[in-house]
């Protein structure tokens, strides 16, 4: 399972590179706008471009894991190596959760530690902190399911079509819902019924 999850980290480089990056660099200017600059509206103003482009980076991460699959039939590759695609499918998932884990928690703790250096954030402090983290990451691993889903088809219109639909949905529940226990309880219900569909999908394939 351990070389199936590299595999497909390996394989998907660019996004998970990517969004490192962005992170490095969003934990910097939070960082230089709070102490340095005295400036801690610049945490929002970033975070306004950075969440969304994230968001869609997880979009690209799973679809181009499943785009790639059905293109170049890697699982049919490797199922003659005595690999079941559950396992495969398996080792897709975990690989794109712990891309979304390892790129929001560093966020969620860099964000955390402002709140409490900064009296600014007073108001913001205490519960709404783990609220905010929790959908934050959820979301993330929504729109990467979006990209599972939207992936598994040998068509490009599909893929553009359909991912934009579907990462249009995703998006609008944090919008619509904002942080807090209905839209963690809405981006649950999501994730499970698009993880559902897509292993439907891909395990019932013909190799």
């Amino acid at each position: 399972m351990f070389t199936l999850i590299r595999r497909e980290i390996a394989d998907n480089l660019f996004y998970v590179v990517g969004a490192g990056i962005v992170v490095v660099f969003t934990i910097w200017l939070w960082t230089y706008g709070v102490f340095w600059a005295q400036e801690p509206e610049m945490t929002g103003v970033v975070a306004g471009f950075v969440i969304p482009a994230l968001l869609l980076g997880y979009f690209g991460l799973g679809a181009s894991q499943m785009y790639g699959d059905r293109a170049h039939k890697i699982s049919t590759l490797l199922c003659t190596l005595a690999v079941t695609r559950n396992r495969i499918f398996a080792a897709r998932v975990v690989a794109g959760g712990l891309t979304v884990l390892a790129t929001i928690l560093p966020l969620a703790v860099t964000g955390l530690i402002l709140l409490q250096s900064s009296p600014l954030f007073a108001p913001y402090r205490g519960r709404i902190v783990g609220e905010m983290a929790a959908t934050a990451v959820l979301a993330g691993f929504a729109c990467y399911c979006m990209g599972l889903l939207s992936g598994w088809t040998a068509s490009r219109v599909w893929l553009l079509a359909g991912g934009t639909v579907l990462l249009t949905l995703a998006l609008s529940i944090v919008v619509v819902k904002g942080v807090g226990i209905e839209a963690v309880v809405v981006l649950l219900l999501l994730i499970t019924a698009s993880l559902v569909v897509v292993w439907y999908r891909f395990v019932s394939t013909p190799l």
